[in-house]
């Protein structure tokens, strides 16, 4: 009981030296990072931009050459150096077998080096440094291999940048190569009709190729497992389209037909039949639209359309957008003797009238 108090007197003053120590880290470990914090804020940053600076569309037959240029600019606010543009892809299809590519000596702009292994990440080059408000345009030379079939698509985009804040894939600089070509697809309304409250309406689907190439035969058409159409669509009548059941590929179920091929500056056109499932109030209209790759009939491979705005049109069920029907040749001359007989018994009534005053 005599030792107690004083091992405890000794315990305490134990203790309150550590705490004092640790006090002391803490004070030390706060200022080291007050310290630190200022580095880790200083650290360079920069946000890139990659864009085109070349037309978007490469046309290049089997054995020509052209290129891409590709803009990098860094909107800062630090300098950006080692920074790696790349265009991704799985090697299995990649199309850097029959579109070879290099980079000739350019200023900041590095030599084409594959990606990944296996080429998993396309052609990679090193670009920088790249001063803050700096913009870098890199010129790719590309060749299209003789024996290549297919027409290709290649996204430049920035593939390796720790020190950029935003998304590394937030700007991609796209170009398609290869064969080019241009479908425009339109419709006309030819006539409208009710019977028994049910609409009923004729139009015409208008095919252009626009391009410098021949067409094969395609398809035009869409789905409808979401969205089924609000009439029915029948081109199994004179002149049509033909059967509806060519439509694209879809995950239930999808409508269209086959357009014939198309040699380069021709078009082609065919009637659709449109009904409705219901007593008409009010115009239905549903889009159809150019579905599937667009084949070279010669060579068999693809083709690129260079315009998709005019790619989809609508099939109208409209009283409005009608234009009148044309009048058969019977009706017509039975409409012009029952007119001629209107006036006749018009003007022998006037006539007797006035015999009458």
């Amino acid at each position: 009981m005599q030792d107690f108090a004083p091992r405890c007197s000794q315990h305490a003053l134990t203790q309150t030296s550590n705490i004092s120590r640790f006090s002391e880290f803490s004070v030390k470990a706060i200022v080291g990072l007050m310290v630190l914090l200022p580095v880790v804020a200083a650290h360079a940053e920069a946000q890139l931009e990659v864009f085109r600076d070349s037309p978007q569309f490469v046309g290049l037959a089997p054995g020509e050459s052209g290129s891409m240029t590709i803009a990098i600019h860094n909107h800062g606010p630090d300098a950006a150096a080692h920074v790696q543009i790349g265009a991704f892809t799985f090697f299995a299809f990649s199309p850097y077998f029959s579109y070879p590519m290099q980079i000739p000596a350019q200023p900041q702009c590095g030599s084409l080096m594959p990606g990944g292994p296996f080429g998993l990440q396309g052609q990679n080059f090193g670009v920088g440094p790249i001063g803050s408000g700096q913009t870098v345009h890199c010129v790719i030379q590309i060749t299209r291999n003789p024996t290549a079939l297919n027409s290709t698509y290649f996204d430049w985009q920035v593939m390796d940048f720790a020190d950029d804040p935003g998304h590394l894939y937030s700007n991609v600089a796209s170009f398609s190569v290869g064969s080019l070509t241009d479908i425009a697809l339109s419709v006309e309304p030819i006539n409208f009709a009710l019977d028994h409250g049910v609409a009923h309406a004729l139009v015409r689907l208008h095919a252009s190729n626009r391009g410098a190439g021949d067409v094969a035969q395609f398809s035009v058409g869409a789905c409808t497992d979401n969205a089924p159409p609000p009439f029915s669509i029948n081109g199994n009548i004179p002149d049509g389209c033909g059967s509806s059941g060519y439509g694209p590929t879809c995950f239930d179920y999808g409508l269209g037909f086959r357009i014939a091929a198309l040699p380069a500056g021709q078009d082609m056109s065919c009637n659709i039949a449109l009904t409705g499932t219901s007593a008409y109030v009010g115009p239905t209209q549903f889009a159809i639209s150019m579905h599937g790759t667009l084949t070279d009939p010669v060579t068999g491979g693809s083709l690129i359309d260079t315009n998709f705005s005019n790619d989809t049109v609508s099939l109208v069920l409209a009283a409005a957008s009608m234009v009148p029907a044309q009048i058969p040749s019977s009706t017509l001359s039975t409409q012009i003797l029952t007119g001629l007989g209107l006036f006749a018994s018009a003007l022998y009534m006037t006539r007797a009238r006035r015999r009458h005053r």
